[in-house]
C-alpha cells in the first residue's frame, strides 16, 4: 500500500451522495404511489408496483442513452 493512502469505499452505496439519492428517489416513488391511491382510487400496493416498474423503465432509459 501507497504511504498516506487510504483505500476508499468499496461499493457504490458507502458513499453518502448515492444513499441520499436512493433514500429520495424513495421517498418521492412513495408519494406519487399516495398520491395515485388516494386520487385515482388504486390499491397502494398496485399503485406502488405501477410506479416502481415506471422508474426501473426510465432507469433503463437513462442508461441506454447514456451509453449511447
Amino acid at each position: 500500500m501507497l504511504r498516506g493512502v487510504r483505500p476508499g469505499p468499496t461499493g457504490l452505496f458507502d458513499r453518502p451522495v448515492p444513499m441520499f439519492a436512493a433514500g429520495s428517489i424513495s421517498c418521492e416513488l412513495l408519494a406519487i404511489a399516495a398520491i395515485r391511491t388516494r386520487s385515482m382510487q388504486t390499491p397502494f400496493w398496485r399503485a406502488a408496483l405501477q410506479v416502481v416498474l415506471g422508474g426501473l423503465l426510465v432507469l433503463l432509459a437513462g442508461i441506454a442513452i447514456g451509453s449511447a
